[in-house]
């Protein structure tokens, strides 16, 4: 009997063969609807969402209202990107309890309030709310999600009293709460007066919560592990907010907790990395004096990260014995030649994974590791020690002059690199990326220049559009950089000047000194300041910052820069930050070794 085997291989956590008896039920047409609540479940936790949403449609058409594979398709398409589709499950969801007076009424609630913040429907969430309160009362979960909306940028209807009268309330039934839920609330309260500009108090608040949990009775292991999830995500978050405000020793510290703390889609962890060897064969750099020391730093997340990291490597090859850069092969030809130098006298060695796998990069190589990500906490917590070297990347010169052969014609006076779209992950795409159509209106003002696409991806029917309109867009159909990266950077320093939204172009561009205007959209992440005065990157001087704004979008960043244009596309200039690193305040700092996560 397929199922129930699979069941018991699940419990155990034998997810291999739980997978293989899933499959031998559906053979045997055992289609209970545990099958596709908990195959569907297995497939998630294993990256496999394309099959994970198969089987939770095969469910739904025998069980279309069922109460647990309808949220769980919905969690599933909210992941994915998916919200709107989500959303309608969840109301389907909502639906079903309410006539059935389910017990899941107030999670069918919260998830569709949650979904429609995702979709800054504000007023829809609100009016969701008030049908809430008048079926299960003025509950903790209510008053939480009234909170949320508070904290959300579409939340600026509720007037500044109405939001201290919700955060009071809250107060007030904190001490009835559990210690998880006081704590999460803290910790998300924390969130609130970082928003409101009031550091000093998040920074307590962020404290606070971290004692909560430290010091609460936590009885049954469900408990622990979700403590220690909650812990491990509001560090995080805590880390990305304080990084943006500023506040490097602060948030350096509490970054480290992207290397426990999930994440959506295929990647695991926030910040994911492959691990060659464990801490008992090569122990982690803890900060410590690098001086005769050999250092092995590990690549994580996706290739910009990395890119921007390693622009911090020259004061770690001048303190240390040696450093070894551990990369992907898409990476590996740039920082051979970017760092040959260092190669030939020694002091660097560049490493892929082939190179673990076949033994020649063994620990006996080494004294210590650390992920790349890691180094900044010990060595970087003012932002006057960024951007050590200027340029950080090499590009092959006569590979970058071809380019520019190939793609000066008649009088044009410069090429202009350009890229509009960002993020991996759908909804992070469409708040990162500028529509074609605001990029097509710049292009038109300059007919002088050419412009050629360094964006990654399918991009033949949005060039095809602005050729469409008369605008001469190059696109290089011999370059991917999906594929070889090192051609499309020898395609970047063909430019005279770079204009793009936040992605891996900018660290290109940044990297190899480039005057670059970077169309930053509200949405930005951790490694750009918030202040508004702030017109650099920290990271690279060469990148200027075009912002996006609430009241107006993108007019004043696209004004920006065709302004930067029509002078001539000079070095970017004016300040890479507005204060100084504030020190105060106690931290919040890794207990145990999350590298081995």
């Amino acid at each position: 009997m397929g199922l129930p085997l699979a069941i018991k291989a699940h419990g155990e956590g034998n997810l291999a063969e739980a997978a293989r008896q899933y499959e031998r039920a559906l053979d045997q047409n055992k289609v209970e609807p545990i099958l596709f609540q908990n195959y569907g479940a297995l497939l998630r936790a294993s990256g496999d969402e394309k099959k994970a949403e198969t089987i939770y449609k095969q469910g739904l058409s025998r069980y279309p209202n069922h109460s647990t594979i309808l949220p769980n398709y919905a969690n599933l398409l909210k992941t994915t990107g998916r919200t709107s589709e989500a959303l309608q499950c969840y109301l389907t969801h909502l639906r079903c309890c309410r006539a059935g007076d389910d017990p899941k009424l107030k999670i069918a609630y919260t998830q569709c309030i949650d979904a429609l913040l995702s979709e800054s429907r504000v007023q829809w969430a609100l009016q969701m709310i008030r049908s809430a309160i008048k079926d299960l009362g003025l509950c903790f979960e209510l008053l939480w999600s009234l909170f949320r909306i508070c904290n959300h940028e579409g939340g600026h209807s509720f007037a500044e009293d109405q939001q201290q009268l919700v955060l009071n309330t809250i107060e007030l039934r904190l001490e009835s709460c559990t210690p998880l839920e006081k704590a999460e609330f803290i910790f998300a309260r924390s969130f609130f007066e970082l928003n409101r500009e009031e550091l000093q108090a998040a920074l307590q608040s962020i404290q606070l919560a971290s004692e909560v949990l430290s010091t609460a009775s936590l009885v049954t292991p469900e408990e622990q592990k979700k403590a220690q999830k909650l812990y491990d995500r509001s560090n995080w978050n805590s880390s990305c907010i304080l990084l943006k405000h500023q506040l490097f020793q602060q948030g350096w510290s509490l970054y480290e907790y992207g290397l426990r703390t999930p994440a959506p889609g295929k990647q695991k962890w926030q910040r994911a990395l492959k691990k060659p060897f464990s801490l008992h064969e090569l122990p982690l750099w803890r900060g410590s004096e690098l001086k005769g020391q050999r250092i092995l730093l590990l690549e994580e997340q996706a290739v910009g990260d990395t890119m921007m990291f390693a622009s911090l490597l020259p004061p770690l090859i001048q303190e240390s014995a040696h450093v070894g850069l551990l990369l992907s092969g898409r990476l590996l030809p740039i920082y051979q030649r970017s760092l040959s130098t260092e190669i030939q006298q020694g002091e660097v060695s560049i490493w892929s994974q082939n190179d673990v796998a076949e033994g020649r990069l063994h620990p006996g190589l080494f004294d210590v590791q650390c992920p790349l990500g890691s180094i900044c906490q010990h060595r970087f917590t003012a932002v006057d020690t960024y951007a050590p070297r200027v340029p950080i990347l090499v590009a092959d010169g006569a590979s970058s002059h071809q380019f520019r052969l190939n793609y000066l014609m008649g009088a044009t006076e410069k090429i202009i690199g350009i890229s509009w779209r960002g993020g991996a992950q759908a909804d992070r795409m469409k708040q990162k990326s500028i529509h074609v159509d605001l990029i097509a209106d710049l292009m038109k003002q300059f007919p002088h220049y050419r412009f050629v696409s360094l964006q990654y991806g399918d991009v033949k029917s949005v060039i095809s559009g602005w050729q469409g309109q008369g605008i001469p867009v190059i696109h290089d159909e011999k370059v991917n950089p999906l594929k070889n990266m090192e051609l499309w950077l020898n395609q970047v320093a063909a430019c005279d000047a770079v204009i793009s939204v936040a992605n891996t172009t900018i660290h290109g561009a940044g990297g190899l000194n480039i005057p670059t205007q970077c169309l930053l959209s509200l949405h930005s992440d951790w490694r750009w300041l918030s202040d508004s005065a702030v017109m650099r990157s920290y990271w690279y001087p060469s990148v200027g910052i075009a912002r996006e704004t609430k009241q107006q979008g993108w007019q004043p960043a696209l004004e920006q820069v065709s302004s930067w244009l029509q002078a001539g596309c000079p070095m970017p200039d004016g300040p890479v930050h507005t204060t100084e690193e504030s020190a105060s305040g106690s931290h919040a700092f890794v207990e145990g070794d999350p590298i081995q996560e």
